[in-house]
């Protein structure tokens, strides 16, 4: 079962609701003592500074979330790896042009989120004017209201993967209702909830996400809000996303090409979500147990490899390796090296494994046997790139969900 907290203590000492302000008693996953998912460190010589990580459920509201570290630490320049991405920068644009049939030369697009020109330049194409948070990270619900008090209400307001990281989710979306205008438009996107049940996705679990949202949670939000979902899509991007178009309540809209009724996809996510037992909570009972069998896996892959003599290294350095490797046990001494696009990145290394990250032409230089890939959200896309190094006889490993070879 789902274990509480504290059984024994009052419910006032627990964490508050993120969405709603009720105790959250419910614990689902405990992993322990993980490093900053973003913080790829200069050198290897320290120990990576590391906080709580824990997976709750609030009874009453059904959020799932992450328990606060409770320590100021800012954590909202967590990134999603669009930019060195090909598959996540097409994945940007077809929203974009998705959103911009309902725009007028002149009307005004607010994004929460940092810039990203694949979104943003079709909305542009049709003459709207882009407002984006600066590249240091998400407008909080503060920072939203102060742009509308700048800028006025916007026609589209955007929150591209911001929701889960406010802390305070309730104040974030009613600032988001009073940035768009009556109307307009709010377009969301962020990770699915059921993605991480469905496939057991400890890695997507960090500090920086506060919550992780079901449609069902969601939609509830919104409503308390004044805001009608008018679409929902299930995506295969990012692991696993959910996708929505909302309006304001007795908004005009006129002009607009979607209307107001039943909201598209709605009922087939809906029935994933009860189906997975992610609506009642119940699905969650076992999450903990399935991760524990899982843990060692990754581990014993690795090992496999090194005891055959084969050279491993890894392809990717996202935030997602750091929960993943720190959890699974694997450090420098079974993945000595990664690469990745990202020149940030480069020269660093990932938190609390002592696992370098190198430029990706260092799979050139020194040749391996296998490459694990870390960031397998993107394994398509990946799989591509590296096949100049499979025809050499290089073979190609994901990490997770279930870490093993690729056909």
């Amino acid at each position: 079962m789902v274990d509480a907290l504290d059984p024994g203590a009052p419910s006032h000492g627990a964490p508050r609701c993120r969405l709603c302000a009720a105790p959250v008693t419910r614990q689902c996953v405990d992993l322990g003592l993980q490093p900053l998912a973003d913080d790829v460190v200069a050198a290897d010589d320290g120990e990576a500074p590391r906080r709580a990580l824990r997976l709750l459920r609030c009874d009453a509201c059904g959020l799932l979330q992450t328990a606060a570290t409770g320590d100021g630490v800012d954590l909202l320049t967590h990134g999603h790896g669009a930019r060195a991405s090909t598959s996540l920068q097409a994945h940007l644009a077809a929203w974009g042009a998705s959103l911009a049939p309902e725009l007028r030369t002149g009307d005004r697009v607010l994004d929460v989120a940092p810039h990203e020109p694949a979104l943003h330049e079709p909305l542009q194409a049709r003459g709207a004017e882009v407002i984006a948070a600066g590249a240091d990270g998400f407008l909080g619900a503060q920072g939203i209201r102060e742009a509308v008090a700048r800028s006025g209400t916007a026609r589209l307001v955007i929150a591209n993967h911001a929701l889960a990281h406010a802390d305070d989710l309730r104040a974030m979306v009613d600032a988001l209702r009073e940035a768009v205008a009556d109307d307009g438009r709010l377009a969301i996107e962020t990770h699915h909830a059921l993605a991480l049940l469905d496939g057991d996705q400890v890695d997507v679990v960090s500090h920086a996400h506060r919550s992780y949202l079901s449609l069902a949670v969601l939609r509830k939000a919104l409503d308390d809000a004044g805001v009608d979902v008018v679409e929902a899509t299930s995506l295969a991007a990012y692991g696993g996303a959910l996708r929505v178009l909302a309006r304001p309540r007795g908004g005009g809209g006129a002009g607009l090409s979607r209307v107001p009724g039943p909201a598209a996809g709605n009922g087939v996510i809906d029935t994933a979500e009860a189906d997975a037992g992610l609506t009642d909570g119940t699905g969650l009972d076992a999450l903990a147990s399935r991760l524990e069998a899982r843990r060692g896996r990754l581990r014993s892959f690795l090992e496999a490899e090194r005891a055959s003599g084969r050279r491993v290294a890894g392809y990717g350095a996202p935030g997602r390796a750091v929960t993943l490797l720190n959890w699974a046990g694997v450090d420098g001494d079974l993945l000595p090296w990664t690469v990745d696009r990202s020149p940030a990145k480069q020269g660093g290394w990932i938190p609390g494994t002592g696992i370098r990250v190198r430029a990706p032409e260092a799979l050139e230089r020194d040749p391996v046997d296998t490459i694990l890939i870390l960031a397998w959200t993107l394994l398509d896309e990946l799989r591509i790139q590296l096949e100049p190094l499979v025809a050499r006889g290089a073979r190609l490993a994901v990490a997770a969900p279930e870490p093993g070879f690729v056909a």
